[in-house]
C-alpha cells in the first residue's frame, strides 16, 4: 500500500521522503502529513527539520489556525539555518504573502514578494525567482492590467509556454487575470480551464482551486451559467478532496454566486453558511468579508432585511478596520437598501451619503452610479419625487459614461415619470429601454457564442490530452460549426418579432441539421400544457396544439419534466408512439429545454426520416442553436410586453392631452357662460324689482331711466359673451370632426321650413 511504501522510504531515504512531502503537501496533503509524522525525529536546527515545521505551518493556515501558523513563521525567519538555504527562506516568505495577501493591502504584498525574488536571485535560484516575479504581475494585474500587460505581456507569454512547471502554470494564470481585467472574458475562461490542470500537476493544488473558480467567473461573464457552475463545481470538489478549509471556503463561495444567478437564491444561502462556518477562523480577512456581502445580498433576495442589514454594518467595520474602500461601499451601499426595505428611510439616507462619500474616493464611477440609483429610490419613498429623478437622470450619465445601464434603470424611470405624469418623457425613456434591451440582447448573444467555442475548445484539448482523438476531431468539426452558429445567433438574438423569430429559428435548424419535422412548444402556465406555437413537417406549416406537462407518451412533455435534451430512435412500427395526422413517421429525434437560467421557457423539438440522424456533433449544434432559440424568443415575449407597456403609456399621453385640451376649453367657455349668465340674472333681479315698484305704483321717471340703461348695458354684455361663446364653439367644430352618423327619416318638408325660418323672425315682422 502507499502508506507502506512511504514508511519504507521515510526509513530508508529520509531525504527523498521530504522532497515527496513537500511536493504533494496540497495535491495530497492526508498523505503528506503522514510523510511529516514519519519524519519527525529530523535533527532539530537543521533545513529538514525547518521544513517539516514550515509545511505544518502552512496547514494550519489553510486550515484557519492563523495564530498557531504567523508564530511558525515569525519562529522560522529568526532561524539561522536560513542563511545558509536560499531556497527555505524563499519558501517562509511565500507562506507569509498568503496571509499578507488575507489581511493586507497588495503593497505589502509586492513588497514582500520583491524581497523574495531578490534573495533568490542572490542564490541563483532562477526558478525561485522567476516564480516570485510571476506573483508579482499576478497581483500587479488588477491594479493596472494595459500597463502590466504592455511591459511584461511578453515575458508571461515565454513563460507560460512551459506550463508543466510551477511558474509556467503561475505565468498562464497570471496571463488569464489580465485577460479578464480587460473585459477579455472568453480568452480569460479558456486560460484559466487550460491553467487547471497544470496547477494540479506543479503541486499547487490551492492555486487549481482559485483557477477553476475564476473559471466560473469568466463563464459567467459570458452569461453561460451552465458552464460557469460546472467549473465551480470542479473547484468544490478539489476542495472537498484536499480537506483545507480555506480552499473549500472559497469554492463553496464560487457555487453559491452561481446558483444565485440561476435563482437557486436558497441552496445558495445554505452553501454559504457552510462556507461560514468553515471560514469562522477567518472573520478578520477580506476574504471573510465578501463572504458576508455575498450572505448579506442572499439574506435581502429572501426577503430578510434586518439579517442582511447586521451584515453589511459587520462588513463595514471589517472594511474599516482593513482600510478597503471598495468593500466599505458595498457594505453601505447594501445596508441603505436594506434599511429601505424595512421602511427606515432616515438610517438609508444616511448610509447611502456616505457610500457616495467613499465612492467617490475610489473614483469609479460605476459604483457611484449604483449608489446614486440607491439614493433615488430613497428619495421616491420620502416623496421628494424630483430629486429622485435627478439622481435617476446622474446615474444613468454616469453609467453611460463607463458602460452599458442596465435595461431595468430606464424602465424604473419611465415608471416614475408616468407616475408623476410626465408620460411624453416616460414615453421616451420606455423607447431609451427598448434600445437597451436590444443591445443587452445582442451582447448577451455575442458573449454566448464565445463562451460555447471556448467549452468546445477546452473539451477538445481535454481530448487530446487523453487519447481520444476521434472525440477530439469531433469536437473540432463543432467547432468550425460553430464560427456559423456565432452568426446565426447574432441574426437570432436581434429578432424581437415572435412572427420572425420562430421561421428563423426554423430556416437555421434546417440548414445545419436533419430536421423533417420542427416544433417549438412554449409553457403554458394557466393550462399547465406545452402549446405547439410553431411547426412544420416537410415545409407544410400545422396547426397549433397543446400537450399537457403529463402526458405519458409525449417525448415534448418528458423533455419538460426531465429538463434535459433526449435523443430518440423511433419504430414507426411501435403502436404505442402517436403520430400527427397527415404526417410521415420519422425514425430519429432530438428534443432539448428552451431556457434561460433556471427560467424554463419551453421545449424545442426536430425529428428525422433517417435512423441514427443525431450523433455527438449534432447534439453540440443543436444545442447551440436551442440556447440563441431561448434568447430569441425570451426577448420577443420581453419585447411584447414592452409594447404593450409603451401603448398603455401612449394612451396614458393621448388621455393627458385631451384632459389638457378639455380643461383648457372649458376654461374658454366658463367665461363668456359665466358673464352671459351674470348678466341676465341680473336683468332678470332688475325686471322682477321693477314690476314690483308699477304695481305698488311707486314708479319715477329716474328710477326707469336708471332701469332701461341697465337693461341695455346688461343685454348688450350678454350679447357680446354669447357671441364670442359662439365663435368658440364655431372654432372647435372646425377641428373636431362630427362624428355623427346620418340616417334617412320622413318629415314634412313645410313644417321643417316654417320652423327654420321663425328663428330668423323679429317682433316687427310676425304676422306678415
Amino acid at each position: 500500500s502507499a502508506r507502506a511504501l512511504d514508511t519504507q522510504l521515510a526509513a530508508a531515504d529520509a531525504p527523498a521522503a521530504l522532497t515527496l512531502a513537500w511536493a504533494i503537501r496540497q495535491s495530497d496533503p492526508q498523505r503528506a502529513q503522514a510523510l511529516v509524522d514519519l519524519l519527525a525525529a529530523l535533527p532539530e536546527g537543521s533545513s529538514s527539520a525547518a521544513r517539516l515545521r514550515l509545511m505544518r505551518a502552512e496547514w494550519d493556515f489553510f486550515n484557519g489556525k492563523l495564530d498557531s501558523a504567523n508564530a511558525a513563521v515569525g519562529s522560522l525567519l529568526q532561524e539561522p539555518v536560513l542563511a545558509s538555504d536560499a531556497a527555505l527562506h524563499f519558501d517562509v516568505l511565500m507562506l507569509q504573502r498568503w496571509d499578507l495577501a488575507s489581511s493586507s493591502g497588495t503593497a505589502a504584498v509586492l513588497e514582500l514578494l520583491e524581497v523574495g525574488r531578490a534573495l533568490a536571485e542572490r542564490a541563483g535560484d532562477g526558478v525561485r525567482a522567476a516564480y516570485a516575479w510571476t506573483l508579482m504581475r499576478w497581483f500587479e494585474s488588477p491594479l493596472d492590467a494595459p500597463q502590466t500587460e504592455k511591459e511584461r505581456g511578453a515575458e508571461l507569454q515565454a513563460m507560460a509556454a512551459q506550463r508543466g512547471t510551477a511558474q509556467g502554470a503561475m505565468a498562464a494564470m497570471t496571463l488569464g487575470v489580465l485577460h479578464f481585467c480587460q473585459d477579455r472574458f472568453d480568452q480569460a475562461a479558456l486560460v484559466f480551464a487550460e491553467t487547471f490542470d497544470a496547477l494540479q500537476a506543479t503541486g499547487q493544488a490551492v492555486y487549481a482551486v482559485v483557477s477553476a473558480g475564476n473559471a466560473a467567473v469568466s463563464f459567467d461573464d459570458l452569461q453561460d451559467q451552465e458552464a460557469a457552475l460546472e467549473w465551480a463545481q470542479r473547484a468544490l470538489r478539489l476542495a472537498r478532496s484536499l480537506g483545507l478549509a480555506w480552499p473549500l471556503g472559497m469554492a463553496l463561495m464560487r457555487v453559491a454566486e452561481c446558483l444565485r444567478k440561476t435563482e437557486q437564491t436558497r441552496l445558495a444561502q445554505e452553501l454559504l453558511l457552510e462556507a461560514e462556518a468553515i471560514w469562522s477562523c477567518y472573520a478578520n480577512t477580506r476574504n471573510s468579508a465578501l463572504l458576508q456581502l455575498e450572505i448579506a445580498a442572499v439574506s435581502l433576495e429572501l426577503g430578510d432585511a434586518a439579517a442582511a442589514a447586521q451584515r453589511y454594518e459587520q462588513v463595514h467595520a471589517l472594511a474599516q478596520r482593513l482600510g478597503a474602500k471598495d468593500l466599505m461601499t458595498s457594505a453601505l451601499q447594501g445596508l441603505a437598501s436594506a434599511k429601505l426595505a424595512v421602511g427606515a428611510l432616515d438610517a438609508a439616507e444616511t448610509a447611502c451619503h456616505s457610500a457616495l462619500e467613499v465612492a467617490r474616493q475610489v473614483g469609479r464611477a460605476s459604483r457611484e452610479a449604483q449608489v446614486l440609483m440607491t439614493s433615488s429610490r430613497i428619495k421616491a419613498q420620502q416623496g421628494q419625487a424630483a430629486l429622485a429623478l435627478a439622481q435617476m437622470r446622474a446615474a444613468i450619465e454616469l453609467a453611460t459614461a463607463e458602460h452599458r445601464v442596465p435595461v431595468s434603470w430606464f424602465s424604473e424611470m419611465a415608471e416614475m415619470l408616468a407616475a408623476q405624469g410626465d408620460h411624453a418623457s416616460a414615453y421616451e425613456c420606455s423607447k431609451q429601454a427598448e434600445a437597451a434591451r436590444k443591445a443587452e440582447s445582442l451582447d448577451r448573444a455575442k458573449r454566448q457564442s464565445l463562451a460555447l467555442q471556448v467549452r468546445l475548445q477546452t473539451e477538445r484539448l481535454r481530448a487530446e490530452s487523453e487519447g481520444q482523438r476521434e472525440r477530439a476531431d469531433l469536437l473540432q468539426q463543432s467547432n468550425r460549426s460553430l464560427e456559423l452558429l456565432a452568426v446565426v445567433g447574432q441574426e437570432l438574438t436581434s429578432q424581437l418579432d415572435a412572427d420572425q423569430v420562430y421561421p428563423a429559428i426554423h430556416r437555421h435548424v434546417a440548414d445545419l441539421l436533419d430536421a423533417e419535422f420542427f416544433a417549438i412548444y412554449l409553457f403554458d402556465e394557466s393550462a399547465a400544457a406545452l402549446e405547439r406555437v410553431y411547426s412544420s413537417h416537410s415545409g407544410l406549416r400545422l396547426s397549433p396544439s397543446r400537450v399537457p406537462l403529463d402526458h405519458p407518451k409525449a417525448w415534448s412533455a418528458r423533455c419538460w419534466r426531465e429538463e434535459t435534451e433526449l435523443r430518440v430512435a423511433m419504430d414507426p412500427q411501435d403502436e404505442e408512439l402517436v403520430w400527427i395526422p397527415g404526417t410521415q413517421h420519422t425514425r430519429s429525434a432530438m428534443l432539448a429545454p428552451l431556457r434561460i437560467g433556471a427560467r424554463r421557457l419551453g421545449v424545442l423539438s426536430i425529428q428525422s426520416l433517417r435512423a441514427d440522424a443525431f450523433g455527438e456533433r449534432e447534439l453540440q449544434i443543436f444545442r447551440s442553436l436551442c440556447a440563441y432559440g431561448s434568447i430569441a424568443i425570451s426577448n420577443a415575449q420581453a419585447y411584447s410586453t414592452l409594447e404593450a407597456t409603451q401603448r398603455q403609456l401612449a394612451g396614458q399621453r393621448k388621455l393627458m392631452a385631451m384632459v389638457n385640451m378639455v380643461a383648457g376649453l372649458a376654461h374658454e367657455l366658463n367665461t363668456p357662460i359665466g358673464n352671459a349668465l351674470l348678466a341676465v340674472s341680473t336683468l332678470v333681479e332688475n325686471s322682477t324689482a321693477m314690476g314690483q315698484a308699477i304695481a305698488e305704483g311707486a314708479i319715477t321717471r329716474s328710477r326707469l331711466t336708471r332701469f332701461l340703461a341697465e337693461a341695455q348695458q346688461g343685454s348688450a354684455l350678454a350679447l357680446d359673451n354669447l357671441t364670442r361663446l359662439t365663435r368658440l364653439v364655431q372654432a372647435v367644430k372646425q377641428v373636431i370632426p362630427d362624428t355623427r352618423v346620418l340616417q334617412r327619416s320622413r318629415f314634412d318638408l313645410r313644417t321643417a321650413v316654417e320652423a327654420a325660418l321663425s328663428r330668423y323672425r323679429t317682433p316687427s315682422a310676425a304676422g306678415q
